[in-house]
């Protein structure tokens, strides 16, 4: 059931950090914002959206004016003494928790460091909001690495660009903050961000994943690269682990994406896919088996003629500057 239709307003919070951090992760964030100041200057005259910081002490020079800064994060990676690490990634749960300050917005934005977003961003989450949707995730695009040096917006803008399989752009109503249950899994290493998913899919009423919108991208082609410390690595999917015996007696199979679909092509996707934790969806799955479950949407036109020309497209066209 989609949720009553009310007044949408927004806050966008990202971890902003300085140029001593990483110079290439700041250099990063330049055009991350850029692409958010842009996104503000677009919105519609109706919609209130506040951008906001949770970031560390010294990172307060290097936060763009028209950000809203909340008060600084108090913990970092580097404070768990038993991992041994002068990394300082912030654990997500504090930063989520920071949009409780300073802020009367009916719904909330997370978004990853990297990634840039779209001119029509928040009107277009504004409108998936009133048509009902408590919580969105939208997957990003993949855009090649060149352009993080291109200094027109508008030449990104026009880069179609390809799927990626990661989940990074989190959108949520206020009342479902409440809800929340977070670990101390740190940003910035595997498996950051399933953790919000999970929360998202286990308490939304209506939740909506979004995988095919133009609507935020990265710049970066790579789908899979090794990052983060290995020690940082196993204890986050070992908080990972704990939360979800803590979410599961709240999980409804319905929720899920993929949830209506064939046995057979549901498992598939549920253990190929990074976000997803197999076991624990396939204990879902069994246990909720008589469970209602939405009818996925058929985007393809059937038949083998349609499918052998959509094959047939992806071979015969040129890419660009062929």
């Amino acid at each position: 059931m989609k949720s009553e239709h009310t007044a949408v307003s927004l806050a966008h919070i990202i971890n902003l950090v300085g140029a001593q951090d990483n110079p290439g992760l700041f250099k990063v964030q330049e055009l991350t914002m850029r692409t958010i100041e842009r996104a503000l200057a677009g919105t519609r005259s109706d919609l209130k959206v506040q951008i906001m910081s949770a970031q560390y002490t010294d990172a307060r020079p290097f936060v763009p004016g028209f950000v809203s800064i909340t008060s600084d994060l108090l913990r970092s990676s580097a404070d768990f003494k038993q991992l041994n690490t002068k990394l300082r990634l912030p654990v997500l749960g504090d930063i989520i928790m920071k949009l409780r300050e300073n802020t009367e917005a009916t719904h909330f934005v997370f978004t990853n460091l990297d990634i840039c977003v779209m001119p029509s961003f928040y009107n277009a989450v504004a409108s998936y909001l009133n048509d009902g949707y408590d919580a969105i995730i939208i997957n990003r695009r993949r855009i090649n690495a060149e352009f993080i040096d291109e200094p027109n917006l508008d030449v990104l803008f026009a880069e179609a660009g390809k799927t990626h399989t990661g989940y990074d752009c989190f959108v949520f109503s206020r009342a479902l903050l409440d809800k929340f249950v977070f670990g101390d899994i740190f940003i910035g290493t595997p498996p950051a961000g399933n953790d919000l998913f999970y929360n998202i899919m286990t308490f939304a009423d209506c939740p909506v994943l979004l995988t095919e919108k133009h609507l935020t991208f990265h710049v970066g082609m790579d789908l899979v690269k090794p990052w983060g410390e290995s020690k940082l690595n196993s204890h986050n999917q070992a908080e990972f682990l704990k939360l979800l015996k803590k979410l599961y007696p709240s999980m409804r199979i319905a929720n899920f994406p993929g949830a209506g679909y064939g046995f057979m092509r549901r498992h598939f996707k549920w253990l190929m896919n990074p976000t997803f934790h197999y076991p624990t969806m396939c204990r879902l799955d069994f246990s909720q088996w008589s469970a209602p479950r939405r009818k996925p949407q058929e985007y393809e036109l059937k038949g083998l003629k349609n499918a052998y020309y959509e094959w047939l497209l992806k071979k015969i066209n040129f890419r660009d500057k062929d």
